[in-house]
C-alpha cells in the first residue's frame, strides 16, 4: 500500500482527508487484490471514499467517515470492552 506515493507497512495507518491510498504498482495484479476491488464495487464504496483511479486501484479519503455512515449493526461498547483488556 502506498500513501500519497509513501509506502505504508503499518496496517493501523491512520489517513486524513485529502489522502491518495493506492495499491504498490507490483501487487496491483495479485488476484486476491484484484477480487476485493471487485467485491467492493459490487458492495457499494462508502461516500466519504472516492476512486481516483481504478486502473491504479487508487482512491482518495473525502471525508472522515461518521458513524451514520456505517450501516451495519454495530456495537461500539463491545468493541471498547475488548480493547480495554
Amino acid at each position: 500500500m502506498t500513501v500519497n506515493g509513501h509506502k505504508v507497512d503499518i496496517p493501523s495507518f491512520q489517513v486524513k482527508i485529502g489522502d491518495e491510498v493506492s495499491i504498490k504498482e507490483k501487487s496491483s495484479t495479485n488476484a486476491h487484490i484484484q477480487g476485493a476491488f471487485q467485491t467492493a464495487s459490487g458492495r457499494g464504496r462508502p461516500t466519504w471514499l472516492e476512486v481516483a483511479d481504478q486502473a491504479k486501484l487508487a482512491g482518495r479519503v473525502n471525508s472522515l467517515p461518521r458513524r451514520e455512515d456505517i450501516s451495519q449493526n454495530i456495537n461500539e461498547q463491545l468493541i471498547v470492552e475488548l480493547y480495554s483488556k
